[in-house]
């Protein structure tokens, strides 16, 4: 059984989302805070190991390794610190 996951966005709502979906989204706020332009030729350049304990987007702060080993809870927590939308667990 897949860990399922609400999130709620006070502009459209809730959405319901797997582990693996949550990652992925905290890993392209990851890239995004770690490349402002979001430009590609730009993105090839962040690797693995890069992070930026100075960005206030706390995905940035791991490494996309770290983020796709995340826990459940690990990755709520990191989820909700980052930014407008908030994630819960669905029992």
């Amino acid at each position: 059984m897949k860990t399922q996951i609400n999130i709620w966005n006070q502009n459209t709502g809730n959405e319901t989302v797997t582990l693996t979906q949550l990652r992925s989204r905290i890993s392209q706020r990851r890239m995004d805070a770690l490349n402002p332009l979001s430009k590609n030729s730009v993105k090839k350049e962040i690797t693995v190991m890069t992070t930026n304990k100075e960005l206030q987007q706390v995905a940035a702060h791991y490494k996309s390794f770290e983020i796709r080993t995340f826990s459940h809870a690990k990755a709520i927590e990191i989820y909700n610190a980052g930014g407008g939308q908030k994630a819960s667990l669905i029992n």
